[in-house]
């Protein structure tokens, strides 16, 4: 089938009507996008009877748009003059039979451009189409002015070329246009860095990729060839573009359409093949798409706190919210549902369907370098916040995933371990969070790289029973990536394979697969049962069937966001007083010290890593606040390199805040050729197939004088050249680095090259690039420990970072840096009156605790980190977080240490004895209890009394409790169970109901907390069942496992 096209005048500049038709009629692009203009055969001034001949000479033509050069914003613009042309122009555009108008949005005034939309929207008699371009170059910013205009009567018209020049993924500019698409204007461009127009098929836009989109959401508009020679009049003429465009279209007709809108029928109209390509994957983050029945791609994308899209990209940011300790420390399943719909919004602006979180694994010994991932050591909590996170995505239409099922909850050998655990320590432990995000309807759950008894757990019976069999999943078994090995898999519960080989040789089920089936190893019905879940998670995600809008979040709603989250969830686990900070009329003098006081660690290591638009920082953050003298100082030496500033950098081609980067195939031949702002340079799952090398070039403008180490990490080795001299390099993955002398006004020119083999671990092409300063690290420490004594009080921010805790590796040990603790103990020293901030993910050793006078625990905070802690360390906001794991004192005294495998082997032989649970049993006492953390006011509980609810039979605990302090304060009331002697075995002690509240200062109030019946369940291995035993268990009620004042007997409901 031949697909619309229509003819941009913009191509045939000077040209008359009668020219332009016969140009039309002749090239058989017989649709029309007229341009209206000032300096054009056609303009608002034309007279009644030049309209009708326009219109007559028009009359065989089918009108597309009249595309106007209306500016919807910018300098001398106002309301009545976008107004006035507009009306002018839809008169012109009716006169002439066009029902819609091409306009620009030409400035970033968001508000002015709605405002004018809507007010013409009521009266132009014609539609008015939004174009990609200039001030909103990119699908979300066109996206969010039509979602708040909110008028079917204004489109989107997508020029192609800008979009993908600004660094915007094909498939998140399809997905944000989508539901206002009304025209697509094809071209080509040389390539993102040198966007001039080269004929179609012949430059660097994925134009195969683009009609595979517009295809899969069938689009039935028309492409309209714009070609450039008003402004570039050196290019080919028209009609040398017009057959360019043909013979490329011709390549990639259009396939039929015959959309379905139920599962049954879409599995019904695919072939065999089309199924097996469906469940082995498209490519790094997609699904295979089935243009000719309706159904795009499935788009996926890391979580759990904040969702990057298809790339990892400075020009394609995302929220980066606090890590998953921050969200399990509220104790808030209403705040978790919020999170999950504000990553809901964010998936929306990426074009994304599925959000791979939440981690549900459980923090079964601190030293899980994945544990800043994860929410808890605790069953109970852990399920009762994912479960609300999972509703807050899905409720918004986009899918949740809970992973990594399962006992998938340590990092060493990950891939080849097989881990053993007993039928009851699974079930009680490790498969209730699963169980529980099942029950809450979950979408796709994601299978574990490790071996559980022995089998991989994409190959394990794990996956049927208890998953599908017991608890009636019914979504999508999607692995992690690469964890499928074998066509074993297949014959497994194992839905998707990913990543899909996007058309390559080498996946592990295509080909194999196909055969398989044919030769009936694996079984028709088999596959079928895998394509009906995609196909279900499609038409619940808006893939197959009616699509569905999501809306997308302000830059000031996501922050708003990230700072609710920090507040709520950042745990005082000390405080003598000092905090809130006493800000007044006298100027309080605050010194600020410490890497993290101006160089944050927002996030942990590894797959969850995103790139956020900003990070406030507590050093500018407390210098904005009236009332304090703030000094800040780093205290000690940089650890790492940090990465270059973006006014560090200059392009060769004199372009500030950029360098030149290049991905060139074996050949030499040039893949891609951009200007990127960063010096973390990552390609995650976009990495071409071909490339095999990438250059950076670039000059570093360092402000100092004297001698800078340039640092390189790469993943498989390459070079460093420095002013034309080649000064390190190799196959090693050990950085490359050297020494050069930085001179005031002198630019020094640096060149990169890294190598990406083709058995590039994943194809994931990481490259940092960044400096190290020399500097005198006893000096730098004795300037803070000065400062610090001058200060009426100190705060100092220390932590781990990305490199400490991580995915793929676990920790060794749970000590700070050791500068880190030095600087605390100097500063301690020097100023009775510290504050530590700490930023953490998971439990780590405080060996100076006792000798400061408040520690305020962070987790990693995200990129509103800077605001959050100032609001939190002046009182305008209170610390609200309790500790979701239990934090001893030192890593010898930790209930479990066991992360290595033994001949391959990890054995859980601790049982369910593991955090709380295990320290109840303990003769040592922790740092921090579970469930611990002050605010800024006091509580006291009065006696509790139990009851049963007659309309379910469910035990209710009533607490009552007050506020004695003198502001308003929030308090988890946290309920234990512990069998009498009378009941079954079980835990000395298990949390089995929790709740929040916020009282005013003397405030009272009386809180029931529900105790279900499964919260008095064990698991039987006899029986293979829950059974609930007759008999009395004690529930205590308090403020952490460590505080308990108040106790109840209950018999068993």
């Amino acid at each position: 089938m031949t697909r619309r096209r229509a003819l941009s005048t913009l191509g045939c500049p000077g040209a008359s009507i009668a020219e332009i038709v016969e140009l039309a009629e002749s090239s058989g692009w017989t649709a029309i996008e007229l341009r209206s203009g000032d300096d054009s055969v056609v303009h608002t001034g034309l007279n009644r009877a030049q309209r009708t001949a326009v219109a007559a000479a028009l009359e065989h033509l089918d009108r597309v748009c009249l595309a106007t050069y209306v500016t919807l914003d910018g300098a001398g613009i106002d309301d009545a003059r976008v107004v006035a042309s507009l009306r002018a122009e839809a008169e012109l555009a009716r006169d002439l039979g066009f029902t819609a108008l091409r306009v620009f949005a030409g400035g970033d005034d968001d508000t002015a451009i709605v405002r004018r939309l809507r007010a013409a929207a009521g009266h132009a008699g014609v539609d008015i189409w939004l174009e990609t371009h200039d001030s909103h170059s990119t699908g979300l910013s066109v996206a969010r002015v039509l979602d708040a205009v909110d008028d079917e009567r204004i489109g989107a018209i997508w020029d192609i070329a800008h979009p993908w020049a600004a660094g915007e993924p094909v498939s998140t500019t399809a997905a944000l246009l989508a539901p206002w698409l009304r025209h697509v204007q094809i071209k080509d461009i040389a390539s993102r860095r040198d966007p001039r127009p080269v004929l179609p098929g012949t430059g660097s836009l994925p134009l195969q990729d683009i009609l595979v989109q517009l295809d899969a959401r069938g689009y039935d508009g028309y492409l309209g060839l714009e070609w450039e020679l008003r402004w570039h009049p050196e290019l080919p003429p028209l009609t040398d573009a017009l057959a360019a465009a043909d013979s490329w279209l011709a390549r990639h007709p259009l396939v039929p359409r015959t959309p379905v809108q139920t599962v049954a029928d879409a599995l019904a109209a695919l072939t065999l093949e089309e199924k097996v390509a469906l469940v082995s994957g498209g490519d790094f983050w997609t699904t295979t798409a089935v243009p000719r029945i309706g159904l795009r791609p499935i788009v996926f994308s890391d979580g759990p706190a904040g969702v990057r899209g298809p790339s990892m990209d400075e020009r394609q940011p995302s929220l980066n919210l606090p890590s998953a300790g921050a969200l399990a420390a509220s104790w808030d399943p209403a705040l978790a549902y919020q999170v999950g719909s504000e990553l809901a919004s964010e998936a929306a602006r990426h074009g994304v369907d599925v959000v791979l979180g939440p981690t549900v694994n459980l923090h079964r010994t601190p030293l899980g370098g994945r544990s800043f991932e994860s929410l808890s050591e605790d069953p109970l909590l852990t399920s009762a916040l994912a479960t609300r996170y999972i509703a807050g995505l899905q409720d918004d239409g986009v899918g949740a995933c809970a992973k990594h099922y399962v006992l998938n909850d340590s990092e060493t050998e990950r891939m080849t371990v097989s881990v053993e655990a007993d039928e009851t320590t699974l079930r009680e432990l490790y498969l209730r969070p699963f169980e529980d995000a099942v029950a809450a309807g979950v979408w796709t759950v994601m299978s574990a790289y490790n071996s559980v008894d022995g089998v991989r757990m994409t190959e394990n019976d794990l996956l049927r029973d208890p998953l599908r069999s017991e608890w009636g999943f019914d979504g999508v078994v999607v692995s992690d990536w690469s964890a499928v090995r074998s066509l074993d898999a297949a014959s497994a519960g194992q839905d998707l394979a990913m990543p899909g080989s996007d058309g390559q040789q080498g996946g592990v089920w295509d080909d194999a697969l196909l055969a398989a089936v044919r030769s009936g190893d694996v079984p028709m019905e088999t596959l079928d049962e895998k394509v009906t879940h995609l196909l279900t998670l499609a038409r619940r995600v808006g893939a197959l069937g009616p699509d569905h809008r999501v809306a997308v979040a302000s830059a000031a709603e996501t922050a708003e966001a990230a700072r609710r989250l920090l507040e709520r969830g950042s745990v005082l686990l000390a405080n003598d007083g000092v905090l809130p900070l006493a800000v007044g009329e006298t100027p309080l003098r605050v010194a600020v010290i410490g890497p993290g006081a101006v160089r944050p660690r927002t996030q942990g290591g590894g797959s969850a890593a995103v790139v956020p638009d900003r990070v406030s920082t507590p050093a500018e953050a407390l210098r904005a606040i009236p009332g304090l003298e703030v000094s800040e100082h780093e205290g000690i030496a940089a650890e790492q390199p940090e990465l270059f500033a973006p006014d560090e950098l200059l392009a060769p081609d004199g372009t500030p805040g950029a360098m030149h980067v290049r991905l060139t195939d074996a050949s030499g031949r040039v893949l891609s050729d951009e200007l990127r702002s960063t010096s973390r340079l990552i390609w995650l799952g976009d990495l071409p197939a071909a490339a095999r090398e990438m250059t950076a070039e670039f000059d570093v403008l360092v402000e100092r004088v004297g001698p800078v180490e340039i640092v390189v990490e790469l993943p498989a080795g390459g070079s460093l050249t420095v002013d034309g001299t080649r000064v390190a390099g190799g196959p090693a993955e050990s950085p490359l680095a050297t020494t050069v002398d930085a001179v005031a006004g002198r630019a020094i020119r640096v060149e990169v090259v890294a190598q990406a083999p083709e058995d590039l671990e994943l194809r994931i092409l990481d490259v940092r690039i960044g400096r190290l300063l020399p500097v005198d690290a006893a000096a730098t420490l004795a300037a803070a420990v000065e400062a610090a004594a001058a200060a009426d009080v100190a705060v100092v921010f220390v932590g781990t970072d990305a490199r400490i805790e991580t995915e793929g590796r676990d920790r060794v040990d749970l000590a700070l840096p050791a500068e880190h603790d030095a600087l605390v103990e100097a500063v301690a020293a020097a100023n009775a009156r510290t504050v530590v901030v700490l930023s953490a993910g998971a439990p780590v050793e405080l060996p100076w605790r006792d000798r400061v006078s408040a520690i305020l625990l962070t987790w990693f905070g995200g990129q509103e980190f800077g605001d959050g802690v100032a609001a939190l360390l002046t009182g305008r906001a209170e610390p609200g977080g309790r500790l979701p794991t239990t934090w001893p004192a030192r890593l010898a005294d930790a209930p479990v240490q066991t992360v290595v495998p033994t001949d391959g082997v990890l054995r859980y032989d601790e049982g369910t004895a593991i955090g709380y649970r295990a320290w109840a049993e303990s003769t040592s006492e922790p740092a921090f209890a579970f469930g611990h953390g002050l605010g800024y006011t006091s509580w006291r509980l009065g006696d509790v009394a139990g009851e049963i609810d007659e309309t379910d039979g469910e035990t209710v605990v009533v607490v009552p409790i007050s506020n004695t302090g003198r502001r308003r304060g929030r308090q988890v009331i946290q309920v234990y169970l512990s069998p009498t002697p009378s009941a079954a075995t079980g835990p000395s002690l298990r949390l089995a109901g929790f709740a929040a509240i916020e009282l005013d200062a003397g405030a009272r109030a009386e809180v029931r907390i529900r105790l279900p019946r499964r919260e008095f369940a064990h698991w039987s291995p006899e029986q293979h069942a829950w059974l609930v035993e007759p008999g009395e268990h004690t529930a205590h009620v308090g403020f952490s496992t460590a505080d308990l004042p108040q106790s109840i007997t209950l018999s068993t409901p």
